[in-house]
């Protein structure tokens, strides 16, 4: 399989450059920008070559993510300056490079890698957009949700790339079943991108997304949890934003909670900006100025992989999610989902975040006026700051009871809380246990004052219908 895409990878690269340099003909190259600054780059990239061409493998240690991070840094300037003027021998050294760093990584002819054209764009099937959710038997009637919602209530025609992790994990006949919900629904095998033994993905849950993102046929991803409830059609969330126009990046943040000790930022401080000055974008969020416990929700993101620099921070995240190196960080972060923004942070990466923090959705608890709402769900605003646009949780009450979600108690959502920019806009947050986090101080804002309580409605409807479809799969 290897050898395969390797011969695929060779000839199609051949192909790129020889368009290219007709394309260019008559024209002076574009980078380097004067011999001096060619014989400096290359000298970097050719010392970084000799540098992987020693590696050993060893026991991951969390001090070699700093040289990783400046590694993926060093391939991604060089990747960008292979597109504006390639050639044969830069596409071999770039090549050459990314084989030495990520060899756990297939480079399978399918996937959208900015420095080649993929199989996809050869045959004229649209590579642009396109949203990508990582799905397996645990998570199953979320992601059959989710497609469902997209495709009925929101009339989303953005195609839709499951990912998963081998026969295993999601079946055939479970393929089959979500793509009976909804057009343009396909399925990427990530075994066939990745060699399994080194990162392990097989049960690895949420740690698939950095790898679904590598791997996907999209040139711009719209990476989505399976529990992602849309209350609007993210089919122009790339167009309307200005963060993503920008960086080629939308994040967003989690809930602005103040953990019991500033160990998170301590340890981040201490392990990889004790050498190294953060960037803007992190020295003014709430998350570094106030302590929070958590900087990002990585339920909903969006990542434009034809940005080289971008492409190789999320090889770097994979990298950060791969067995061994991932249990380590975990330890310390708690899951995957700080592990995008570092990525991107540590290779000096442009990144950006909507402003506004996570609020909530749900019922009142107590009286309205009580200004009280504890829930499971958090809610997102869209670009404009106003509006709902998703909420994490599901459409089930609780889904970290196992037994609400095998009785399809699905929840009441009748209002939200918002937060703002500043820890001022922010409710005071209190963890109940059980996945549920209670808002308080904040007015109660209906649904129907933004005309969503028809849509949720609707929603809890074709849910309700959905799982009648697939009560066998329960």
């Amino acid at each position: 399989m290897r050898v395969r895409n390797l011969a695929l990878l060779t000839c199609f690269g051949l192909v790129y450059i020889f368009y290219s340099t007709l394309q260019r003909r008559g024209r002076p190259p574009a980078w380097p920008d004067s011999e001096t600054a060619f014989a400096e780059d290359f000298e970097e990239v050719q010392s970084l070559k000799k540098v992987l061409s020693t590696l050993e493998d060893a026991p991951p240690r969390i001090s070699n993510l700093r040289g990783e991070a400046y590694h993926a840094s060093i391939i991604g300037r060089f990747a960008a300056a292979y597109a504006k003027s390639p050639s044969l021998s830069l596409w071999q050294e770039l090549n050459d490079l990314v084989s030495l760093r990520y060899p756990w990584w297939l480079q399978n002819s399918t996937s959208y890698v900015p420095w080649r054209a993929p199989i996809y764009q050869i045959q004229g099937i649209p590579t642009s957009t396109g949203i990508v959710v990582w799905v397996g038997q645990e998570n199953f009637m979320f992601a059959a949700h989710l497609i469902s919602l997209l495709r009925k209530i929101h009339r989303s025609t953005l195609p839709i790339e499951i990912a998963y992790s081998g026969e295993n994990a999601l079946p055939k006949r479970h393929r089959d079943a979500l793509a009976g919900l909804g057009q343009d629904v396909s399925f990427n095998n990530l075994l066939f991108h990745f060699d399994d033994t080194i990162v392990g993905l097989k049960g690895s849950g949420h740690s698939m997304k950095s790898f679904a993102i590598v791997a996907s046929r999209f040139s711009n991803v719209i990476l989505v949890d399976a529990d992602i409830v849309f209350l609007q059609s993210p089919d122009s969330i790339l167009e309307r934003s200005t963060q993503f126009r920008t960086t080629g990046t939308l994040f967003y943040h989690n809930r602005a909670y103040r953990g019991p000790q500033n160990i998170r930022k301590a340890w981040l401080a201490e392990t990889f900006f004790r050498l190294k000055k953060c960037s803007a974008e992190l020295e003014r969020s709430l998350f570094w100025k106030e302590d929070l416990w958590g900087q990002m929700d990585s339920g909903v993101m969006a990542i434009n992989k034809s940005k080289q620099q971008l492409f190789l921070s999320m090889l770097f995240a994979a990298r950060i999610n791969s067995k061994g190196v991932r249990d380590i960080v975990y330890q310390r972060l708690g899951s995957d989902k700080e592990t995008y923004w570092l990525a991107t942070e540590m290779t000096d990466t442009p990144y950006a975040f909507q402003p506004k923090y996570a609020g909530s959705i749900g019922q009142p608890t107590g009286a309205i006026h009580d200004r009280k709402q504890c829930s499971t769900h958090a809610a997102h605003l869209d670009e404009s700051g106003r509006k709902l646009f998703w909420f994490s949780g599901a459409l089930t009450k609780n889904k970290a009871l196992k037994t609400e979600v095998s009785s399809n108690a699905l929840a009441n959502f009748g209002h939200h809380v918002a937060a703002g920019k500043s820890m001022d806009e922010q409710p005071r947050w209190m963890y109940r246990g059980e996945g549920v986090w209670c808002a308080e101080g904040k007015p109660m804002i209906p649904l129907h004052s933004q005309g969503l309580d028809q849509t949720v409605s609707l929603m809890l409807e074709e849910a309700m219908t959905v799982e009648k479809e697939l009560k066998d799969f329960k």
